[in-house]
């Protein structure tokens, strides 16, 4: 339980600073080709939500950090679900779905809490497109974390509850 609590606050302090504070572009642009990646991707584009994310509009720079916060936002909500997925499951000993669902709700009301805490955070905007990006994240976490249970059960010789 401490280990998912420190979690949830460190993905808070993050989500706490500003947007210049955790801007990449700079290194990026220091240690990587970015003229060669610009000239080799200029047509590339996609929409985030209803954020039109283009080579053209960002840079290479702006938007490798782009992916970059992107796959953050995956990989911190990845974590917290399988934490919290862990906890009910082993630690509370609830069956597979209801340990599935409660850790889910909860990473789906943190990450919406978290993107309502970025409306005064200075630099940061709050998107409904990144509470899905966290839930499949959570989801994709809980996921690997039953995918391994499974496995080592299968290992172990015993069938899994």
């Amino acid at each position: 339980m401490i280990i998912a609590a420190c979690w949830a606050v460190l993905i808070f302090i993050l989500s706490s600073q500003t947007h210049n504070r955790q801007n990449l572009q700079p290194w990026l642009q220091q240690h990587l080709p970015i003229t060669a990646i610009e000239k080799h991707f200029a047509s590339f584009e996609f929409y985030y939500g209803r954020e039109k994310i283009s080579m053209k509009d960002s840079g290479a720079a702006g938007l490798i950090e782009f992916l970059i916060r992107k796959l953050a936002h995956v990989v911190e909500y990845a974590i917290l679900g399988g934490l919290l997925f862990q906890l009910l499951r082993k630690g509370l000993r609830f069956s597979v779905s209801i340990s599935f669902f409660l850790a889910l709700l909860f990473c789906v009301l943190y990450a919406s809490s978290d993107e309502i805490h970025q409306l005064f955070t200075a630099g940061r905007n709050p998107k409904m497109a990144d509470v899905y990006l966290d839930t499949a994240g959570a989801c994709l976490g809980m996921s690997l974390v039953s995918l391994f249970s499974w496995i080592r059960s299968r290992k172990r010789g015993k069938a899994i509850e």
